[in-house]
C-alpha cells in the first residue's frame, strides 16, 4: 500500500480513527490484507463521501477491514457504482465527479437522518477523520494453484 497526501484540515470534529486503503483494481478483492496477509473480515461502514462540486453525502457501505493493521478497504469500482446510483435521479451532472471518501459518520446518527438532509455543522459534529489515506498501488499476486494432476492429465480440472 502506498500513502496517499492526507486531505489538508479536518472535516469531522470526532477523534480520528482507523486507516483507509482505496482498492482501485477489480481482480482484487482484499479477503487477505495487504499489509499482514492474514484474513480480512467484511464489515459495514458509514462512510462520508465528499463529491466534487460541494455534495456530502452519509453511505453505508461493506468493506473489508483488518483488525490487526486497523485498515478499512473500499474497492474503488463499487464505491464509483453506488455513488452514480445515488446521483442518476438527484443530479445527473455529478456523476462521474471527482469525490473523496473524508471518514466515518457515527451509526446512530446516520439512522436518524436516513432520507433527511442534516445541517452540515451538525453533520460535522458526528464524523470521525481516517488517521491516514492510502491506496492499495498494485495487485498482489494471486498464490499458485495447489491442486495436482493425476497422471496422465494435462489440467486439473478435466
Amino acid at each position: 500500500m502506498t500513502k496517499q497526501k492526507t486531505p489538508t484540515g479536518r472535516f469531522g470534529e470526532l477523534a480520528a480513527r482507523h486507516r483507509f486503503a482505496l482498492n482501485p483494481h477489480v481482480d482484487y478483492r482484499a479477503s487477505r490484507c495487504p499489509g499482514c496477509a492474514r484474513p480480512t473480515r467484511r464489515r459495514k461502514f458509514v462512510l462520508s463521501i465528499g463529491v466534487v462540486p460541494g455534495h456530502i453525502v452519509a453511505m453505508g457501505k461493506d468493506c473489508r477491514y483488518c483488525p490487526d493493521c486497523d485498515v478499512i478497504i473500499a474497492h474503488q469500482d463499487e464505491l464509483e457504482d453506488l455513488l452514480a446510483k445515488l446521483f442518476a435521479d438527484a443530479a445527473p451532472e455529478v456523476v462521474g465527479n471527482d469525490y473523496v471518501v473524508l471518514g466515518l459518520v457515527e451509526r446512530r446518527f446516520w439512522r436518524q437522518h436516513l432520507g433527511r438532509p442534516a445541517d452540515q455543522s451538525d453533520f460535522r459534529r458526528h464524523v470521525a477523520d481516517f488517521r491516514s489515506y492510502e491506496t492499495i498501488s498494485e495487485s498482489p499476486s494471486l498464490p499458485q494453484s495447489r491442486s495436482k494432476t493425476k497422471k496422465g492429465d494435462s489440467h486439473p480440472n478435466s
